[in-house]
């Protein structure tokens, strides 16, 4: 996920209960994870919220930037592809 927003502490305890498990491993939370992230408009609504482990949550973090840096990369090659080289464009004069 991107970088924690800071959440307000009335919101981190409605997720973080006592006893509560990760979303997506079973062990104890003691972070809140974002389900859809916010450049992808997700929010900090308690729908978007789930409780995670540390490890979970640096886990999904790391493979969220390498697919977008992956997405950014694989657009600016096409771009390039796409371009011509101003040597090969015939000048009309």
């Amino acid at each position: 996920m991107p970088t924690s927003r800071n959440l307000p502490q009335k919101l981190r305890q409605q997720i973080l209960v006592p006893g509560a498990l990760c979303h997506w491993c079973g062990a104890t939370a003691t972070e809140c994870d974002h389900l859809i992230e916010h450049d992808r408009g997700g929010d900090d609504s308690t729908s978007n919220l789930v409780p995670a482990c540390k490890p979970c949550n640096a886990k999904r973090g790391a493979l969220y930037k390498a697919r977008k840096q992956a997405h950014t990369m694989q657009q600016r090659n096409t771009a390039i592809q796409n371009k011509k080289p101003d040597f090969l464009t015939e000048k009309t004069d």
